[in-house]
């Protein structure tokens, strides 16, 4: 919400655009959080927190790794932000209503195959990203722009966690959570900390 209150003060649209990809997937993860059954808010098949929380890494993977390209450009947010909005939707009713979402988790099974494969996909896309951003980092302060690859990079620590984990109550996952912190933390560091206390370090180097 800082990053796009502040959006006419940079020209850097990178982070308007991660901020808008970002608030839909944290959106999904409150759901992912209500779904569980402790939380007794959504309820529904122990698949579904599962199924929310690989939907809401792919918008994330999404987001890092279509943004690069969108950087020196000036973007909209408003179809922008439909978009996203419409994938959000779609993915919620697929999970939710339709029920028509790939299976992620199976009671005394465990993880599913495709629920593994989708968070070595994700980590691989996330790790594509640093290199797309790679290639723009010209547009950025070098300490902001080591910040978004330290947490990129702490964001695929966290999906290769999630391939090992056999419960909700285990060491990967915690493990998993405690990466996925330290990844919001550093982006938190290099878009709100740094944007707000050293705002010539977002603006683009033109």
């Amino acid at each position: 919400m800082v990053v796009f209150n502040t959006r006419d003060h940079f020209d850097n649209k990178y982070f308007l655009f991660v901020a808008i990809g970002y608030l839909f997937m944290s959106f999904i993860d409150l759901f992912h959080m209500m779904s569980f059954g402790d939380a007794n808010i959504i309820k529904g098949p122990n698949d579904v927190p599962t199924q929310l929380w690989i939907l809401a890494r792919y918008l994330q993977a999404l987001t890092l790794v279509t943004v690069p390209f969108l950087i020196g450009k000036k973007i909209n947010y408003r179809p922008i932000f439909a978009i996203f909005a419409i994938i959000c939707g779609a993915g919620l009713l697929s999970i939710l209503y339709f029920k028509n979402f790939p299976v992620c988790y199976i009671d005394d099974v465990g993880l599913t195959p495709f629920k593994i494969f989708s968070e070595y996909a994700i980590s691989g896309l996330f790790l594509f990203s640093i290199l797309l951003l790679y290639k723009k980092k010209g547009y950025f302060h070098k300490r902001v722009f080591d910040l978004l690859v330290i947490s990129i990079i702490f964001g695929t620590f966290s999906e290769l966690a999630f391939t090992n984990y056999k419960d909700v109550t285990g060491l990967y996952n915690f493990l998993g959570h405690c990466f996925k912190l330290a990844s919001f933390y550093f982006f938190y560091k290099a878009s709100i900390e740094i944007g707000l206390r050293e705002p010539l370090g977002l603006i683009l180097r033109l």
